[in-house]
């Protein structure tokens, strides 16, 4: 008899499972005109194509996750809750954070889907005893030739946090990398990274803490499919700034790894050599089969007037308006159709924009929790985009000539500005000012300024970036310079500075999307807060979920202030 959950009202089924799954072919089935996008929705995938205009369900089990499509577009892969999760939960287990799962492949024109892992054969999860025998896997990864499929897991038996690789060709899985650095558990919620396949190996990021600093640190490894460690770097930390999101991105014919920070500061990393540089573009997503007129999508952060930090997502093509969207989940929110024709994206509902308009999916309106919602269409990769010029107007500054809200689907409109045109904004590339500059000046000529703690700002020979805008170095984060003179409103709708440091002279950027990455400097002058205070004294606050909150003895870092102790993600003081 089928088992009820009355909180999610669904109806919980067995997918049928095949002995065999099909080596994915590498030809791109997915170019076609009609080809499925791919949604999660209440735990469960459906597909919807362009021709029928409807919804299908794929999967009826109600605790599957991010859908990942393949590169040829004919199957995805997931991760789906153990049915030992699910037999906890009915118990009136608290269950929560990363939990015993298996990994499913889905062909997507059969219907049809087989486990390609499974749980201990004497698993036990939840049940009074000491220790769980489970395993805890994260999200799947195709390579980038469709024949193999990556994921992380943490075997709690022994505490072994691994990669994980199925070979298609062979039909087994096979262990490439074990007892990888454990990641920091967060009051037991141990979070499983996702892997990036690139040319060069794959890549993970863990966060832990340094040992020696007491500083929390984000760490980059890259490793080949032999399970050798070819590299790590440090991208992120307590000390400087969190990277916002990252992914294996091509410049110039090489692969990096593009880094979007939360302050809005973009820098691409030779994962050899550890060299971080400068991004000289926007981080563009597009379709690996697109045609003339595709459209491709831009990112970048904000801050509104209190100091609240999202991405920003722009849609754009040729010879239309560029479409500016919120998401509440990032990058698996939002997917290009084979060949570029389309976008979706999830918002309130999920949304199709095609020619200039914006479709919502019948049966997605009125999304009460948009994050768990996920799309997939087309095969995408990144890359820079050196000409792309975005509006970089705070989410405050919307009414600016030229730039209407489109209602509750989350969107902007911000002109023609993406594909090099003149829109109604009056973004036009290569001139000199744009409908928004930003944010205000606060630097003055003659004066000192140093660059706000943390990463360093790229010292130029243009007051721009591009293939002329030579850099000459960096100023370190918290180094101090003369102003010499500006500022100048750049194409990209940076504000500009000439300045001098330690006998160098060029051009570094005041800021974006209402961030800044400078301040004025006295020598006595403290650091200055920018963010608006939301606690008060003698209230109640909390620690945002994720990773914890140092308490110090002084309000400061530093020797003089000693660590007391630390407030869980979630927890309340």
């Amino acid at each position: 008899m089928p088992r009820k959950l009355w909180f999610v009202l669904v109806l919980i089924a067995t997918l049928v499972p095949v002995n065999v799954l099909a080596l994915p072919s590498i030809t791109v089935h997915a170019r076609q005109a009609d080809a499925p996008l791919i949604l999660l929705q209440d735990g469960d995938l459906w597909s919807w194509t362009p021709s029928t205009r409807a919804l299908r369900q794929l999967t009826n089990w109600g605790f599957n996750e991010q859908p990942v499509l393949s590169p040829n577009g004919q199957q995805v892969a997931y991760n789906s809750w153990a049915t030992i999760t699910v037999d906890a939960l009915e118990s009136g287990q608290p269950v929560g954070g990363v939990i015993p799962s298996n990994i499913w492949v889905l062909d997507i024109n059969s219907g049809q889907a087989v486990s390609l892992t499974d749980q201990p054969v004497d698993a036990q999860f939840m049940t009074g005893a000491d220790n769980d025998r489970v395993i805890m896997r994260g999200t799947p990864t195709w390579s980038p030739d469709g024949t193999q499929l990556v994921w992380s897991e943490l075997v709690t038996i022994d505490y072994n946090y691994r990669l994980v690789v199925h070979d298609f060709n062979l039909g087994s899985n096979r262990v490439v990398a074990s007892n990888l650095p454990l990641p920091f558990a967060d009051a037991g919620n141990i979070p499983l990274h996702e892997i990036r396949w690139g040319s060069t190996g794959l890549a993970l990021t863990n966060t832990a803490v340094n040992e020696n600093t007491l500083d929390f640190e984000e760490t980059l490894y890259v490793y080949d499919l032999q399970g050798i460690l070819l590299s790590l770097n440090v991208i992120g930390s307590s000390e400087t700034e969190w990277a916002f999101d990252w992914q294996w991105t091509t410049y110039n014919g090489q692969e990096y790894i593009g880094i979007l920070y939360r302050s809005g500061r973009r820098f691409l990393l030779e994962p050899n050599s550890g060299d971080l540089i400068d991004m000289p573009g926007q981080p563009e997503l597009y379709s690996l089969s697109a045609s003339s007129g595709a459209i491709t999508a831009l990112v970048n952060t904000q801050a509104d007037n209190a100091g609240n930090l999202t991405e920003r997502w722009t849609l754009t093509a040729p010879g239309q308006d560029d479409l500016t969207v919120s998401l509440a989940g990032g990058p698996a929110q939002i997917a290009l159709a084979p060949g570029g024709q389309a976008a979706a994206y999830v918002s309130d509902a999920v949304y199709i924009w095609q020619n200039g308009q914006l479709d919502t999916i019948a049966g997605t309106e009125g999304l009460t929790t948009p994050g768990r919602v996920s799309v997939a269409w087309g095969p995408t990769a990144w890359r820079i985009n050196e000409t792309a010029v975005v509006s970089t107007a705070p989410a405050a500054s919307a009414g600016l000539s030229g730039t209407e809200s489109s209602g509750s689907t989350g969107v902007t409109g911000t002109g023609d500005a993406g594909s090099g045109g003149t829109g109604s904004d009056g973004i036009t590339e290569g001139t000199a000012i744009t409908a928004y500059c930003g944010p205000p000046p606060r630097l003055s000529i003659g004066t000192q300024a140093q660059v706000t703690p943390g990463l360093p700002n790229a010292l130029r020979s243009q007051p721009r970036r591009g293939t002329d805008s030579i850099i000459l170095g960096y100023i370190p984060g918290s180094g101090v310079f003369d102003v010499l003179s500006g500022p100048v409103c750049g194409p990209e709708g940076r504000m500009w500075w000439q300045v001098n440091y330690q006998g160098i002279t060029g051009w570094t950027p005041e800021g974006e999307g209402g961030i800044y990455w400078l301040q004025p400097y006295t020598g006595s002058q403290p650091v200055t807060c920018w963010l608006t205070p939301r606690l008060t004294a003698g209230g109640t606050g909390y620690v945002l979920p994720g990773l914890p909150n140092i308490a110090r003895s002084q309000p400061q870092r530093g020797s003089a202030s000693t660590i007391v102790g630390r407030i869980p993600g979630g927890g309340f003081f």
